[in-house]
């Protein structure tokens, strides 16, 4: 019988093969970020100047009512802005305390990075004139920029809860985008014997940078918790609804609800966690009848199809995870007809074989 880890091997060459020979510069590599960050901000002002718009033509509706529809609003409206003010507000607007320390976290964490990264750039340009900088050099301006850009999100998202969602996910794919390209460059070098990483010059001051980035752009968005989508039309707020993805994955919501049908011999109906309404009958039906109902859907196509639209998302999990479970040893792939590894470590090699 051969091991897992050798059906991997022939994968891994490859993969090592076609990293080894098209390794791109080091400035490539950092300009990656700085598209990133500019097509983020695009969509940021694109964004914003919808919201605008919208806001514009609703003051215009607004002021085409009657009075008293509009008095009614504006002291609706002078009353949730008196309910919005000081810590308090700013506690609930963001979704709790916990989710507010999460982002008072990433913050800290990306003012941190920005100070790591002009420290980097004060020993690099320490004892050298501006003027013949070359443009190798100018890496590590563009760390700079990608950490300022991500302080400001990070001060956006706990400052103004209003577009936090907004601000959040940029935050995140940025954060991730820069951890992904730290490890291509600092990382998967380390699983060779012939290519070092790439920003080794920076010594301690990288594995901190790398530490820090794992924690704002992996740790944080892993646990933090989300503020359920339809919590105003809840009476009771689903535990799985708040829960952070990692919780989700690990069904750790349920750990209050396990403990205490553990301690009793049988456990009441009423201490389950409450039915999320997107999971209660009225909204399944409402779903489903979009896809299946040939009065909604004006169609007269099978209804298998409707089946497949209606669960096309679980359709294409069970697809990937088939595919995923194909051996590589059955690849055709040229890279993966030599069982040898160039350039790979000893113990990578290792630790494969014995898998």
């Amino acid at each position: 019988m051969v091991s897992t880890g050798q059906h991997w091997l022939p994968l891994l060459m490859g993969l090592q093969q076609s990293y080894l020979q098209s390794v791109p510069p080091a400035m490539d590599s950092q300009r990656i970020l700085l598209y990133a960050i500019g097509l983020s901000a695009v969509i940021l002002f694109v964004h914003a100047g919808i919201r605008a718009y919208h806001s514009a033509c609703d003051r215009r509706a607004a002021k085409a009512s009657s009075s008293h529809a509009m008095e009614h609003d504006q002291a609706d409206v002078g009353l949730e802005d008196s309910e919005g003010h000081g810590l308090k507000g700013l506690v609930q607007r963001s979704g709790g305390r916990v989710v507010l320390t999460y982002k008072i976290a990433r913050l800290l964490s990306c003012i941190a990075l920005l100070c790591l990264a002009i420290a980097t750039v004060c020993n690099g340009l320490l004892g050298t004139d501006l003027s013949d900088s070359s443009p190798s050099d100018w890496p590590m301006f563009a760390q700079c920029a990608v950490y300022l850009y991500c302080t400001i999100l990070a001060v956006l998202s706990v400052s103004a809860p209003r577009y936090s969602s907004l601000v959040s996910s940029h935050l995140s794919f940025v954060l991730l985008l820069t951890w992904a390209v730290y490890v291509y460059r600092d990382v998967i070098p380390l699983g060779t014997t012939t290519r070092s990483p790439a920003d080794a010059h920076e010594g301690t001051l990288l594995w901190v940078k790398f530490a820090v980035l794992t924690i704002s752009a992996i740790v944080i968005p892993v646990l933090v918790p989300r503020p359920p989508l339809d919590a105003a039309l809840e009476e009771a707020v689903n535990e799985e609804q708040s829960a952070g993805w990692f919780e989700r994955r690990m069904f750790s919501w349920l750990n209050e609800t396990v403990a205490k049908a553990h301690c009793v011999k049988h456990l009441p109906l009423d201490e389950l966690p409450p039915l999320a309404r997107s999971d209660s009958t009225a909204v399944l039906v409402d779903e489903s009848l979009k896809h299946l109902d040939p009065l909604q859907t004006k169609s007269k196509r099978h209804l298998f199809w409707g089946f497949l639209s209606l669960y096309r998302r679980e359709y294409a999990l069970a697809a990937l995870l088939t595919a995923s479970t194909v051996s590589p040893a059955h690849a055709t792939h040229p890279f993966c007809r030599d069982t040898r590894i160039p350039d790979a470590h000893p113990a990578l090699l290792r630790s494969l074989s014995s898998a």
